[in-house]
């Protein structure tokens, strides 16, 4: 009788352990959840503007030259291979619609004079040299941003790595959401291209930082 007792004691105590362990080991936290959906961008060209360079004499077919319009509207036409004449102008890209006070990265064609864009001899794509013309290095009056770095951490507050941020241009909307900035560029001339009416194109776009 003594030991049948002792037994459910041991069993009750065990059964007694197994409801109240979970209780004790058991705990919980509420974390937020958190996201902000921006107003989408519209990036458009000002009506009437673009990257016009003008009317340009070629003064030798023997020797190359570059013309340079800054992002200020101004022609250097300090080349004297050259003669510069008529009208130039600079094209002014608007944003709009997008989140007010926000910052905005501008993202200028990465042309540059090994690999460039080109503007055709009316406007038609060939890849005739004297047909052609060289088009990079692009320039603008948004703010310049200086290569940096940024220190990453895990969830403990560790340092997991420092990268490398490269240089960018930035526009600051305005309290509409809107802003604006201007593009300029080099123009490369072999000397030996045909003379007529040459145009074409080139990509600039806007992001959130």
């Amino acid at each position: 009788m003594t030991k049948f007792f002792r037994i459910g004691a041991a069993g009750v105590a065990l059964a007694a352990a197994a409801v109240a362990n979970p209780a004790f080991a058991q705990a919980s936290a509420t974390a937020d959840a958190r996201a902000e959906i921006l107003s989408a961008l519209t990036l458009e060209v000002e009506t009437g503007s673009a990257l016009d360079f003008g009317a340009v004499v070629i003064q030798s077919s023997l020797a190359p030259a570059t013309l340079i319009m800054g992002e200020d509207g101004v022609l250097d036409c300090s080349d004297a291979n050259l003669v510069c004449s008529g009208t130039n102008d600079v094209p002014v890209f608007n944003i709009s619609g997008g989140t007010a006070n926000r910052t905005v990265k501008v993202n200028l064609p990465s042309a540059d004079s090994l690999t460039p864009l080109y503007i055709y001899l009316n406007g038609t794509a060939t890849v005739d040299d004297t047909q052609r013309l060289e088009l990079y290095d692009f320039t603008t009056d948004a703010t310049f941003n200086a290569a940096s770095t940024v220190d990453v951490y895990d969830a403990y507050n560790n340092l997991v790595s420092t990268d490398p941020v490269a240089a960018y241009y930035s526009v600051d909307l305005d309290g509409s959401g809107d802003g604006s900035f201007t593009v300029g560029g080099t123009l490369h001339f072999d000397g030996d291209e045909l003379a007529g009416a040459y145009s074409g194109t080139f990509d600039v776009s806007v992001d959130y930082m």
